[in-house]
């Protein structure tokens, strides 16, 4: 079991090119902490702007402040448990890295912690005018669908700004497969009605500089986590990102296969053209919607290597697939649908288990 120091807070910062937010944010929390004993810890998440450069100069040889640069399975919630496991304080916080959580609030939280166990800043979201009306609606909608899948009542669970005691910390929480966007969800679901949380209002600021990194990706990735917390956290959210993207798959394959072999051309040669279709929407979709979690692993470049790995590292299992559902099509008489299902189903497993590695295994 880890030993804590105790009254010591520690501050958990992800960053991806936050190079403008992140040097005022920790300025800021020196002054407010100054007179703590505590640790900022940063984890960058592959930033290509010079944010690291920018943190280090500040350091300055400040021991109070740590830096860590991720370069495998990168990811929000993979980056903060990585930066948890590295903490020393009796007491941790998360929030993030754009400015928008005011640092002053730490010192709400500070009071509410010596009483509970876990402290969740909420935004208020029916008033809060920082975000769009969109981006409200869609926080409130997912805040109730988070209540029901914990069976919480918690105001609001997406708010990225927490406080808590490292003694909440344990195995279940660290091992857990889900890997959306928000921990908050996972700390909550790994301690159910075995802690003591209260919320206090904050104040959630507008962003200086830089864009939200909020898009089409993090959606998907909160549906994932949602779905895999509803399995009770057994099945790993990227695979059932990756089947839910096989669906869509199954259904180009099924229906160009279903055009070909209705223009009669081979069972063989419809079969492969089907999956050469499939197998490129699989990747476009899982590469950005999935796997790839930084707007620089989104270059024409890493696309164009990252689809040449996929087909080549894919391939024995293509060739598998198509085999197999050739040789049950034309040496068993079992018609069209069932061999070209086992040969899709083949074809999809293969290509999750490599892909997984050797495609993305550093994005």
């Amino acid at each position: 079991m880890r030993h804590h120091i105790q009254n010591k807070i520690s501050i958990v910062i992800p960053i991806y090119n936050e190079l403008n937010n992140i040097t005022i944010l920790i300025k800021d929390l020196i002054k407010i902490l100054n007179n703590n004993n505590f640790e900022i810890i940063v984890v960058d998440d592959g930033s290509t702007d010079g944010s690291i450069i920018e943190i280090l100069n500040l350091c300055n040889n400040d021991h109070r402040i740590n830096i860590i640069q991720r370069m495998n399975d990168r990811g929000l919630v993979q980056s903060i448990k990585f930066g948890i496991q590295s903490i020393s304080g009796e007491f941790f916080i998360v929030m993030d890295g754009d400015g928008q959580h005011d640092p002053n609030d730490i010192n709400k939280m500070l009071n509410l912690i010596k009483h509970k166990d876990l402290i969740i800043g909420d935004r208020n979201l029916k008033k809060l005018e920082t975000i769009t009306p969109i981006r409200k609606l869609a926080s409130i909608i997912c805040n109730h669908v988070i209540n029901i899948i914990l069976r919480t009542q918690l105001k609001d669970p997406l708010t990225g700004f927490f406080m808590g005691r490292s003694s909440i910390l344990n195995k279940k929480f660290f091992n857990m497969n889900t890997e959306g966007f928000k921990i908050l969800i996972d700390l909550v679901y790994s301690n159910k009605n075995k802690i003591l949380i209260d919320e206090v209002m904050i104040n959630f600021r507008n962003r200086k500089f830089g864009e939200s990194k909020l898009d089409s990706r993090i959606a998907f990735s909160f549906v994932t986590q949602m779905i895999s917390l509803s399995l009770f956290g057994l099945i790993s959210s990227k695979f059932i990102g990756f089947s839910l993207i096989g669906i869509t798959g199954l259904l180009v394959h099924a229906s160009i296969f279903y055009f070909l072999i209705n223009i009669d051309l081979s069972f063989f040669l419809s079969f492969l053209i089907s999956t050469i279709f499939a197998t490129f929407n699989n990747f476009f979709l899982n590469h950005f919607f999935n796997f790839v979690h930084s707007s620089g692993c989104k270059s024409k470049k890493v696309f164009i290597y990252s689809l040449t790995k996929y087909f080549l590292i894919t391939l024995p299992g293509t060739i598998t697939s198509i085999g197999a559902s050739n040789f049950i099509y034309t040496e068993y008489n079992l018609g069209i649908l069932l061999p070209a299902f086992i040969g899709i189903t083949m074809d999809i497993t293969f290509k999750y288990f490599l892909s997984k590695k050797w495609v993305w295994g550093n994005y």
